[in-house]
């Protein structure tokens, strides 16, 4: 019986009550979240794998070149919780905008503009550093691995920038989201996880500036996959839920 009660929306009752209209783009954008939960939760654990990489061009590559498998589809991950968080947003937006409009326009907009940052910067960098890793690896002279080493240098140089931008603006919009939940039809876990991850993700976005604050970037992802997959399984209930 809770668990029915839990799902259902009195819409007579709750003047802030997802409009059921748009179930299909709820059950779609709770799918893409919790495909984007799946993904962030395992680029958390791949992280510790690989742990933190390395001061030093050439000892990145090298550290690098052990885990190119993994750091691959580290980043590949990356890119494929992104694209879904975009649909999410939407959903999100769609779902809580009767609760407070404005905000969840302002978080929708950090949320979009995150992900384009993130493919644009942070991802595209973190994917070239793999290649280059290839070709230092397959270098026969030492002229081939300077080349290597010189190319990596401007990737290495802009990632502390672009992960820096990266967590804060979504650790932002996800806050947002996270205090309207408060409000809405989502749990309280479920805003409660968003407002750790926002607040560990924003703290620890500074770590270039203060390097040990980076103990807070894996935290922040188990909690914002965990935040993620608690909003989709909300989402994808409301997507389910009868018109009447």
């Amino acid at each position: 019986m809770s668990a029915t009660r839990n799902a259902t929306v009195n819409t007579s009752a709750k003047p802030t009550a997802p409009d059921l209209s748009w179930r299909g783009v709820y059950k779609a954008g709770g799918i893409c979240l919790l495909v984007a939960g799946l993904a962030i939760v395992a680029v958390a654990f791949l992280s510790i794998v690989i742990g933190p990489p390395p001061s030093g061009t050439e000892a990145y590559l090298q550290a690098l070149a052990g885990h190119a498998v993994m750091a691959g589809i580290n980043f590949g991950l990356f890119a494929l919780a992104d694209v879904m968080l975009l649909l999410g947003a939407i959903a999100l937006y769609l779902s809580l905008r009767q609760v407070d409009k404005n905000a969840m326009l302002v978080a929708t907009a950090l949320l979009a503009l995150f992900v384009v940052m993130d493919l644009a910067i942070t991802e595209v960098n973190s994917l070239t550093l793999v290649a280059i890793t290839a070709h230092y690896g397959a270098a026969a002279t030492e002229a081939a691995r300077s080349t290597s080493i010189a190319a990596a240098d401007y990737a290495l140089a802009t990632l502390p920038i672009g992960t820096f931008l990266s967590y804060f603006v979504s650790s932002v919009g996800l806050l947002i989201v996270s205090i309207v939940m408060l409000r809405g039809v989502f749990s309280r876990p479920t805003a409660l996880a968003g407002i750790f991850a926002s607040v560990a993700g924003i703290l620890g976005g500074f770590y270039p500036i203060l390097p040990p604050l980076a103990i807070l970037l894996t935290p922040s992802l188990i909690a914002f996959g965990l935040w993620s997959l608690l909003a989709g399984l909300r989402l994808y209930q409301l997507g389910r839920l009868p018109s009447g």
